[in-house]
């Protein structure tokens, strides 16, 4: 009986051993995965940002520490960077609240975005719903991207044309009081 206690003591220490180094093997496959993904999400040129409750950022990829010049640390548990605009702040929690609220995408097709230094861009946005298991919205995640280049070419497009317009009318109207004239 003793001889059977022993044995019985023995493999359950080891079994406990093997369940230990198991869930140490699976800890660190699990902290060797997020830091690829967030390795990926940092290689993404458009700026990533994760909220948690009340629009407070959970996370953000390089991209947007960058454009902010932050890191996590000092982004996280913030609403928004104490640089930018209050109107601006206002709207972005208003947009979190309608995502975490109705668990909709929300597609954002140009808002101004103030970096670090003052400068303002102009950004195209898509938050969607982070959702648990059970399908409650846990977090958002947001993706912007720099779309500033676009609308300024888009504004001297549109100005060309309203010249060109301008030129056509003038040139007809030459054109109608010569051939009047002859």
């Amino acid at each position: 009986r003793l001889e059977q206690e022993i044995c019985f003591s023995e493999a359950s220490r080891k079994a406990q051993i093997l369940v230990e180094q198991q869930l140490q093997e699976s800890e660190a496959q699990q902290s060797q995965r997020e830091k690829q993904y967030q390795q990926i999400l940092d290689s993404i040129t458009d700026m990533v940002l994760v909220k948690g409750s009340k629009s407070r950022i959970v996370w953000a990829n390089r991209a947007f520490r960058d454009y902010y010049n932050m890191t996590n640390e000092q982004l996280k548990n913030l609403i928004d960077a104490p640089f930018n605009e209050p109107d601006y702040t206002l709207q972005y929690v208003k947009d979190d609240a309608y995502v975490f609220e109705t668990g909709q995408v929300l597609e954002i097709p140009s808002e101004p975005v103030t970096r670090y230094d003052g400068e303002i861009r102009l950004f195209s946005t898509v938050k969607s719903p982070i959702r648990n298991e059970a399908g409650e919205v846990m977090m958002t995640v947001g993706v912007s991207r720099d779309i500033s280049e676009q609308q300024a070419a888009l504004s001297d497009r549109q100005q060309a044309e309203a010249i060109l317009r301008q030129k056509e009318v003038q040139y007809r109207s030459i054109f109608a009081a010569v051939t009047d004239g002859l």
